[in-house]
């Protein structure tokens, strides 16, 4: 139970690491293409042409940027939510609604993104798939990577806050018995 316990503490850390990592890796590459187009418009306009491949390859790595970071959004739970009804509610009751929320919603719909997205990557791998949009990109697989990838730490993002709700439904359940809450 003590290592189950670990496991569910180290989660949050790990997702917030590899998404942190994402965003050191993507962050300056968007900088760059952000930046190179104002740079360009100064040099040669047959070379600076080529450039017109830019805002493809922006939208290529913004995407990467929001899949790889919507786990950690989660984590910190930053998430857009409606809540009508759910500030009205005792801890336990909004533990018990994102419990469920977590099992019937977000939990099916990060095994979509990882099943259909890793098909969806392998099959531009293995056809060579290119952009001929952005100066013959070969490496469209790779975005097409982030769709898994992020579905993977929106997946242990979500346990991990699951966990957390189940701790609080099993502590208001222990107060409610009398027992104690340690």
């Amino acid at each position: 139970m003590q290592r189950w316990r670990e496991c569910l503490q180290a989660m949050p850390r790990l997702v917030s690491a590899l998404s942190a990592g994402a965003g050191l890796v993507l962050l300056p590459l968007l900088f760059a293409v952000a930046i190179l187009p104002a740079l360009l418009r100064n040099v040669d306009a047959e070379w600076a042409r080529g450039a017109g491949a830019l805002p493809p390859l922006q939208s290529g790595v913004l995407f990467g940027i929001v899949l790889l970071s919507v786990g950690w959004i989660f984590l910190l739970d930053e998430h857009v939510r409606i809540d009508l009804f759910r500030r009205h509610q005792s801890a336990a009751t909004r533990a018990w609604v994102d419990l469920v929320g977590g099992l019937v919603v977000l939990v099916p719909f990060c095994l979509a993104l990882i099943w259909f997205g890793t098909r969806f990557a392998r099959e531009s791998y293995e056809i060579g798939e290119t952009s001929e949009v952005v100066l013959d990109y070969p490496l469209l697989w790779v975005v097409k990577a982030a769709i898994p990838v992020g579905g993977v730490l929106l997946l242990l993002a979500g346990l991990s806050r699951m966990a957390g709700d189940l701790a609080e439904v099993y502590r208001h359940g222990r107060r409610g018995r009398g027992d104690r809450t340690d």
